[in-house]
């Protein structure tokens, strides 16, 4: 039987831009996270950060790679 082994994982914030010409764009910051942290964490993390900018949060995702042996 296949097993999965969790090598890495990234959480990004996509934040919605403005430029001086009123042109709207679609910003991702990412950090890398532990693979065994808890989602309610992140998503909590994730609020925190974005309060950081003034650009309001989009969308959280979650990047996960794995391998398969």
């Amino acid at each position: 039987m296949a097993s999965k082994n969790p090598s890495t994982a990234r959480l990004s914030l996509l934040l919605l831009e403005e430029n001086e010409f009123g042109e709207t764009s679609i910003r991702r910051s990412g950090y890398p996270v532990k693979i065994d942290a808890e989602v309610d964490a992140l998503y909590d993390i994730s609020i925190a950060l974005s309060s950081l900018s003034s650009a309001p949060l989009v969308d959280i995702h979650l990047t996960e790679e794995s391998s398969l042996a």
